[in-house]
């Protein structure tokens, strides 16, 4: 686990209630909010993160967030980041409970961005406001940077990410005017905002572009109003390229939910 203060671990841990508060409907429920999704409709997940470092899982308070969750017809999760409530592990690995997902997190703040040397890129800022091919190519490329066979955007998808850059905003990396990697930041409140998206073609791979995208988004991020930046990892590859711009180790963002 990476070093961490309480005060960004308290930050990012807040982040995580306004991403679960989307969508979801809340209760809090002891030293958690329960979050649900909206509607009757069974199957979705319920969301159980901390509302404090000390959160205690004490049997009636487990028992009450499972049988609303089982009510709706929900599978219910825990979530939270490890260094900001380190017993809770603990705690639900005796009541039944294994961790699902276990993702590096890595924070940066202000001051501590570097841009690394790359081959000259043109860095194009996404918003709500940009020319629909410009929207068309960064959601193209982040779907082809993850998966190389996926579909081109058509104009539903285009415009529906449209929206989502209302108040986040996106970026693409163009190399000789080919658009080569993509990523956003997402909404910032409270100062603080999430890199996610991040990729890169395949064919660019390995000549720095992921890096130099991450680290104009988070500067653009800075200039902006954050004053917080978080992302995730999804190899030990990628950390070391969001280490190189910057971005230091925070812990864990884990899920936990029963044992099947």
């Amino acid at each position: 686990m990476g070093w961490i203060d309480t005060d960004v671990a308290e930050r990012v841990q807040g982040y995580l209630h306004v991403k679960a508060r989307a969508g979801r409907e809340s209760l809090i429920v002891g030293g958690f909010t329960l979050y649900l999704p909206m509607g009757n409709e069974s199957g979705g997940v319920g969301l159980a993160v901390p509302n404090r470092s000390d959160s205690a899982l004490n049997p009636s308070v487990l028992e009450r967030i499972e049988r609303i969750a089982a009510k709706r017809g929900h599978r219910l999760c825990f979530h939270w980041l490890d260094c900001y409530a380190p017993k809770l592990a603990e705690a639900l690995g005796i009541t039944g409970y294994a961790v699902r997902e276990s993702t590096p997190l890595l924070v940066c703040e202000p001051g501590q961005v570097i841009s690394p040397p790359t081959e000259p890129l043109e860095m194009v800022t996404v918003s709500a406001d940009s020319p629909s091919e410009d929207v068309a190519e960064n959601w193209n490329i982040n779907a082809q940077g993850f998966d190389p066979t996926a579909t081109l955007a058509g104009p539903g998808d285009a415009e529906d990410f449209r929206h989502i850059l209302v108040k986040s905003r996106a970026f693409t990396a163009r190399l000789n005017g080919v658009g080569v990697s993509a990523g956003m930041y997402t909404d910032i409140h409270n100062g603080v905002t999430e890199l996610v998206g991040i990729a890169t073609l395949q064919e660019y791979r390995r000549r720095g572009f992921g890096g130099a995208l991450t680290a104009f988004a988070t500067r653009t991020a800075f200039a902006d109003g954050a004053t917080l930046a978080f992302l995730t990892a999804a190899s030990e590859e990628a950390s070391r390229v969001y280490k190189r711009v910057g971005y230091q180790p925070a812990g864990n963002l884990l899920l936990w939910a029963k044992r099947i």
